[in-house]
């Protein structure tokens, strides 16, 4: 018997001790739950992290708390009022009312892919039916359509942050190219007692909006990284979100109760999702965000004290472990006088880099008057001994009066620090792909009013052509988009023609003008028809903006009673067409012809050009200068407007042939 009870005790002990031992071993969970009321919920901790994903919530983040401040982000911003906007990664597309779009309060399917005790790993996904405005809408846009929306969330045992895998699949049945705006949307309070910041980086320096900061600028459309930052001063806790940059077109909060960004240049082929990466870093210690990469966060304090200064710098970690990071440090100043200088100060170094911020002081022994730019080159060395280099500005405003990185006029930058240029992928046509000419296809991107331009009247007076086409607003806008384009190029070269009527140039996006290009430089036509929309937005700092004709101007629309004139004799876009009796414009596009680009002005209106044709590199560009409106009450009975001119199809026709050679 009391060998029996001796047997009994021990395995007690062994099995508290193995209990304990689970209890104490690092690991991660994943399970489902069941939440209050009744919900499933996707539970995913670590030691570190503690989060609940909701399937019937489009997989919405619904709870987050870094146990380490035991802080639970989410509970003051109510997630299951999706339409109030709460919640962590939230799948939005900028073509759909962000509350009323059809990802709204959807189950998606899920896996448990990993459960531990490494790491767990949860892939969840659904499919966009591609309304444009709202769900139901009756509305769909081809470029949104069936598309698989794919995340994957891994958290790991050891690391005190997460990672989210997102995967745009295009599973179209005709393999047509997609194109969608996708932007997550993030919602939390890091310290509701007290108002958040918001650190958004750019090429002014960065852009705060919160506790102590007046500027309410909630886009930011010249960011330089790809980073943004939600954090409490007070609480010295906050959350930064890493993003590709090369994919983004601006970043966005709602005040400081959201963390947003919207992707660009998201061009998913048949052959090739768009996978891109969004790390999920929270940070302790710190009172704001001047700069993010993948080994460490930064704040960078200028700190003077009587007549001395130093550049304070702290650091604590990203997702990337980084053995040691040696700071090199200069400071560029006098930039109001027009000739800034520079002065070169110490470099230190900063080891052991956690989750507590790590401290370097760097002295500047004759501290220049403020503002000044921070210019910090940083080599990251790495467990394995090698060298990473990393470069990144600071501007700071100190003590300088307008409070701001602005000169006295109120618009203009004191400095501009360095902006990457964006680099997304872009494919590239096969050699032998040729404009087919045996057909006569035009594709349209008709912006508003371009009714009234009778395009599809005048192609029916081209023998065997065909009209496909995309409708848009005419320029770039939240809650609509795009309905259709050939992003892929085996179909946007069956196009002889390609029609911007009343469309600014970057209705395309980025990625659209590059392979635009590409297709004019090979033989293919483009017509540009005027309008409020067109000639307004540029291509800044792209290839496309060479091929544009006119310098941009916003809105460049004028009202006069001007008659056209000066037809070039003898051009080909003149043949059949009575010219006897040239019409009248009321309103009129007053643009400037850009210089060094080769271009002949074939008609007039007034003294204005009203056609342009414009040859570079191959490509035969057709500009018309019209205006799709005009005051038919008003208007002289003795004058026809040329939109009633019975020869405008004619002329339009014969524009649109000579493009298409």
């Amino acid at each position: 018997m009391r060998h029996t009870l001796w047997i009994l005790c021990l395995l007690l002990f062994v099995a508290g001790g193995a209990v304990r031992a689970q209890e104490e071993a690092p690991g991660v969970f994943i399970g489902e739950i069941e939440d209050k009321d009744g919900d499933t919920q996707i539970l995913m901790e670590s030691k570190w992290i503690s989060m609940h994903v909701m399937p019937s919530e489009s997989m919405t983040i619904m709870r987050f708390v870094f146990r380490p401040t035991g802080n639970d982000i989410l509970a003051d911003v109510q997630p299951k009022f999706i339409k109030g906007g709460g919640g962590l990664l939230q799948d939005d597309v900028w073509e759909q009312d962000w509350r009323f779009q059809e990802l709204r309060s959807r189950t998606y399917d899920y896996q448990i892919l990993e459960r531990g005790p490494d790491q767990a790993k949860l892939v969840f996904q659904t499919r966009l039916i591609g309304y444009v405005g709202y769900v139901d809408s009756g509305i769909i846009s081809r470029l949104l359509s069936n598309i698989i929306i794919r995340r994957t969330i891994t958290l790991k045992a050891d690391t005190p942050h997460f990672r989210v895998d997102v995967e745009l699949i295009n599973d179209d049945p005709e393999g047509f190219a997609k194109m969608p705006m996708y932007w997550p949307h993030n919602s939390s309070l890091i310290c509701p007692e007290f108002e958040d910041q918001v650190h958004r980086p750019s090429a002014r320096g960065v852009r705060t909006l919160g506790e102590g900061f007046g500027i309410w600028e909630h886009y930011i459309w010249d960011f330089n990284h790809g980073w943004t930052a939600n954090f409490s001063k007070h609480k010295k806790e906050g959350i930064v979100y890493l993003m590709d940059y090369d994919y983004l077109l601006h970043l966005y909060n709602c005040y400081v109760s959201t963390v947003e960004w919207m992707h660009d240049n998201i061009l998913i082929l048949k052959d090739r999702p768009w996978k891109g990466t969004i790390y999920v870093i929270p940070v302790m210690g710190l009172t704001r965000v001047d700069y993010a990469n993948k080994y460490f966060v930064a704040e960078v304090q200028p700190r003077r004290k009587d007549n001395t200064m130093v550049i304070e710098y702290s650091l604590t970690s990203s997702y990337e472990t980084a053995h040691k990071v040696s700071l090199n440090t200069s400071i560029t100043y006098d930039h109001l006088s027009g000739e800034p200088k520079t002065i070169t100060l110490a470099p230190v170094e900063v080891d052991r880099i956690g989750l507590e911020p790590r401290r370097a002081s760097v002295p500047v022994e004759k501290p220049p008057e403020d503002p000044f730019v921070v210019n910090t080159t940083a080599f990251v060395e790495l467990p394995d001994g090698k060298l990473e280099k990393f470069e990144f500005q600071c501007f700071h405003v100190g003590n300088y009066r307008f409070g701001d990185n602005i000169r006295v006029d109120m618009k203009t930058p004191v400095a501009l620090l360095d902006r990457p240029k964006l680099q997304p992928f872009v494919p590239v046509p096969p050699v032998d792909l040729a404009v087919n000419r045996k057909d006569f296809k035009v594709f349209g991107l008709i912006g508003c009013n371009s009714r009234a331009y009778k395009t599809a009247e005048a192609l029916k007076l081209v023998q065997g052509a065909s009209f496909d086409r995309g409708d848009c607003p005419g320029y770039t806008v939240s809650r609509n988009g795009l309905t259709d384009f050939p992003y892929d190029y085996d179909r946007l070269f069956n196009y002889r023609v390609l029609l911007y009527s009343n469309c600014d140039e970057q209705v395309l996006r980025r990625v659209g003008m590059s392979i635009l290009v590409k297709y004019m430089q090979r033989g293919g036509g483009v017509v540009f028809l005027g309008g409020d929309s067109a000639f307004t937005a540029g291509a800044p700092e792209h290839e496309f903006a060479d091929y544009i004709p006119f310098e941009p101007k916003s809105p460049g629309i004028r009202r006069d009673m001007l008659q056209l004139n000066s037809p070039a004799a003898g051009h080909p876009i003149f043949q059949g067409v009575n010219l006897q009796n040239l019409p009248w414009c009321q309103y009129y596009q007053d643009l400037k012809l850009k210089e060094g680009v080769s271009s002949k002005v074939l008609l007039k209106l007034g003294e204005h050009p009203f056609i342009v044709e414009t040859e570079k590199d191959g490509a035969r560009i057709m500009t018309v200068l019209c205006v799709p409106f005009f005051d038919p009450e008003t208007w002289p009975k003795d004058k026809t407007h040329y939109l009633q001119w019975g020869e405008w199809p004619k002329l339009l026709a014969n524009v649109m042939r000579y493009a298409g050679r």
